[in-house]
């Protein structure tokens, strides 16, 4: 249960940002107990302001006096913010993004995630080119893909013209994870920091970025081939397959057995000189503000029912959490009892008080959480949003690069399974808050980077800390 200095504090260019957002979005008030911020959002074709006390009256500050809006309302609300954000008519936006949706409970995307071990790549088209395609490429050549498809149809009934399937996947979906992993921990190994993996999906390669103080502690091509090569590189998957094993952990990808050698090519290094941290990590009811002895000092992202009782999850590199803070001040213990800081970002907190499955989309927006988004369906190309305490900007112009990115930072603390996405919008304290979409929870905040940013998708969340998150009928 440590963190560094580093992972604390926020660089000169985090603070500069932040003052950048607090001028660009001057109509909002900051203060989260008298909370008078206002958003615009698209309302068919008519823009309006929604206050984020709702249609509350503007003194109303008590959570308990809140009422959750419905889902489809909260549907609407982030529709319209993220058409407005992405330039869009919202009337262009809203029909594809009820499609990426839709797809994740049809008989289709059952049907897809039955199949998925013989699915290489998956991917949405361009939303802000009004695109509704799925991508869908398969191992194999077109002889198998035509008995794959018909299998699908069999099951599906009917696969739209807006889906595309193909054949030549090289890798499936888990391999090409896992090879990305074996990358970091090559590199790990080899005694490198601050750098992360992930699978591109529409360049076909595992991409290394990196950020070293000095040219000559940079990744390059010559290191990566020479470690590609040694014999260790097998020995190390080998054994971390055995440990695996003896947990009882080991996903078999059904079909591919031992891993095939990765060769250079396939990796892409991108690689600068500097002295960020190749990430920041920024320092109930989901949505409300964690506190370290009286320092607000991370967001709460969701309630949860756990084996210590009923509780809430934040993030785990927010360190020394022990008080709630309610919409409105009241201020109760928490009790912190486990965290993951490999396998994803989270830690569980029990409190004193009861958690309703709710969560604050902003201050003074009550959603329920009526279900929580699968990792399978976190595809390149959907759209979420972010909410946190510090800045108390809800965003909603966020799109998925990848679901399974692999960071390992300068102290050595290496953190796998994280979702990346565009946009950073956040600052210091908002850490440990939601990522949701509507009235969906995605996932909880890591941290950010000033162009993209890092969320545990909270199916993992769930695994790690042994919780589920709270939802209801909606």
């Amino acid at each position: 249960h440590n963190s560094t200095a580093s992972l604390r504090t926020k660089s000169k260019k985090k603070a500069e940002k932040q003052k950048d957002i607090m001028n660009t979005f001057s109509l909002f008030a900051l203060s989260l107990l008298v909370s008078t911020t206002s958003a615009i959002y698209v309302d068919g074709s008519t823009s309006h302001r929604l206050n984020q006390k709702g249609d509350l009256p503007e003194e109303t500050n008590d959570a308990s006096s809140l009422t959750p809006i419905t889902d489809t309302k909260a549907m609407e609300n982030d529709c319209g913010a993220a058409a407005e954000e992405m330039g869009m008519e919202v009337t262009r936006f809203e029909p594809v993004k009820k499609f990426h949706e839709s797809i994740d409970d049809s008989p289709l995307g059952k049907a897809l995630m039955k199949h998925r071990r013989f699915i290489s790549r998956m991917w949405f088209g361009d939303i802000k080119q009004g695109s509704s395609e799925l991508n869908v490429q398969f191992l194999g050549d077109d002889n198998q893909l035509a008995e794959i498809k018909r299998r699908i149809e069999e099951e599906a009934d009917n696969i739209p013209s807006t889906v595309k399937l193909t054949s030549g996947g090289r890798y499936s979906l888990a391999e090409n994870q896992r090879r990305s992993e074996d990358v970091a921990m090559l590199l790990r190994k080899a005694g490198y920091r601050n750098f992360l993996t992930f699978y591109d999906v529409h360049r076909e390669r595992i991409v290394v970025e990196c950020v070293a103080s000095d040219e000559n502690k940079l990744i390059t091509r010559q290191v990566l081939d020479r470690l590609l090569g040694a014999a260790t590189f097998y020995q190390i998957r080998y054994r971390q397959r055995r440990t695996e094993v003896a947990l009882g952990e080991l996903h078999k990808d059904e079909g591919q057995g031992r891993l095939r050698p990765i060769l250079g090519d396939e990796v892409i290094i991108e690689c600068k000189v500097g002295q960020q941290e190749i990430y920041d990590m920024e320092h109930s009811r989901g949505g409300n503000w964690m506190r370290d002895d009286g320092n607000q000092e991370c967001t709460s992202g969701w309630a949860v029912e756990g084996p210590n009782g009923d509780g809430i999850v934040t993030a785990a590199h927010c360190v020394g959490l022990n008080e709630f803070e309610e919409e409105g001040g009241l201020v109760y213990s928490t009790q912190w009892r486990s965290q993951e800081r490999d396998r994803g970002d989270a830690e569980y907190h029990t409190t004193t008080h009861f958690e309703p499955a709710e969560f604050f989309a902003r201050a003074g927006e009550l959603r329920n959480v009526c279900s929580t988004k699968s990792t399978f369906w976190m595809l390149p190309g959907s759209v979420v949003c972010e909410y946190g305490r510090s800045n108390n900007i809800r965003t909603c112009d966020h799109t998925v690069i990848w679901n399974s990115v692999t960071a390992t930072f300068t102290d050595g603390v290496t953190v796998r399974n994280l979702v990346r996405v565009t946009g950073d919008d956040s600052i210091g304290g908002d850490s440990g808050g939601g990522w949701s979409w509507g009235t969906k929870a995605w996932g909880v905040h890591s941290g950010s980077n000033g162009v993209t940013s890092l969320f545990t998708p909270v199916q993992r969340v769930e695994t790690e800390l042994s919780v589920s998150i709270k939802t209801q009928s909606c």
